[in-house]
């Protein structure tokens, strides 16, 4: 008998379903996305920069008709941690989504229990599976910055700080628990290094790419080409991983319509994120996100 297992995917989505001229993204690239989130076949997602929840609540209806994507809590409240608290990108959101006909949400709320240091605090969702296993899953997005960052910056400090927090609430967890998102910074930064000294019996396992991707492909964040999304394993959820996390590279996909080509081309898409620098043209990749996908998989 094969070995049943969940897919849990972190994915951001920049700045999805934007009111503004931010990220104009029209029918035809909304489809794309749809497709995206089809082939992906998750159980559990967790997104990053919604704006839009209803858009997400639809392009999920779109992508899977067998699966029952909700966005909502059983009391018809969406599963978000609300918007940023951070002028610039205040109306983005992190948000938790599950095929309820698969698993049952048992438990939600925003943040830890505890003050949250920085402008995104984490999503915090407790599943059970129909065969018992129960699992948390903790959805993030930590204060943004740069690659080149000095430790003392005050995106550093931040980010330092949110990791500090996830640290303290998690260090004596025995319960099986997956970490999963945007943590906007490798592995080595030393804003990350809480979560490697406070967390010492985790699993933080490098990422494959699918398709395999030459080096100067291997990343998550497309303007800063590194691996900036991240899962962590509890010592509980690791024995019961079915491998390394995967990131999609679907802009490298040759099975994936329309291609490699038109994904790299420029064909009149725009982006406007800084209003001094104004519209500037993109490759169409960025038409679904300028993120990859990650997944991990666990076994029941």
């Amino acid at each position: 008998m094969p070995v049943r297992s969940l897919r849990l995917t972190t994915f951001n989505l920049f700045w999805l379903g934007t009111p503004d001229d931010k990220v104009p993204r029209g029918a035809d690239d909304e489809t794309l996305i749809a497709r995206v989130l089809a082939r992906l076949d998750a159980s559990v997602f967790v997104f990053q920069e919604v704006v839009s929840l209803p858009l997400l609540e639809r392009l999920l209806a779109r992508s899977a008709p067998q699966r029952r994507y909700t966005l909502r809590d059983p009391h018809g409240h969406w599963l978000t941690t609300g918007r940023v608290r951070r002028a610039v990108s205040h109306l983005q959101k992190t948000a938790i989504a599950y095929d309820s006909n698969e698993l049952s949400l048992i438990e939600f709320h925003s943040g830890l229990h505890a003050p949250w240091p920085g402008p995104r605090p984490p999503a915090f969702a407790r599943f059970r599976h129909a065969s018992g296993f129960e699992w948390i899953v903790i959805g993030v997005h930590l204060k943004s910055g740069s690659p080149e960052e000095p430790p003392d910056s005050r995106e550093s400090t931040v980010r330092q700080s949110e990791c500090e927090a996830l640290a303290r609430a998690l260090c004596k967890e025995q319960r099986a628990i997956l970490l999963m998102g945007d943590l906007n910074a490798q592995r080595a930064h030393p804003s990350l290094r809480p979560l490697i000294d406070r967390l010492p019996d985790w699993r933080w396992p490098d990422p494959i790419f699918v398709p395999e991707a030459p080096p100067g492909e291997r990343w998550t964040a497309i303007a800063r080409r590194t691996i900036v999304d991240h899962a962590l394993a509890s010592p509980a959820a690791a024995a019961r991983l079915a491998g390394p996390p995967a990131v999609w590279a679907y802009d490298l996909d040759d099975t994936f319509a329309p291609g490699p080509d038109w994904m790299r081309a420029r064909e009149g898409f725009t982006v406007n994120l800084d209003e001094e620098v104004g519209p500037i043209p993109v490759e169409n990749r960025l038409r679904v996100s300028d993120h990859r996908p990650l997944t991990v998989e666990i076994a029941l």
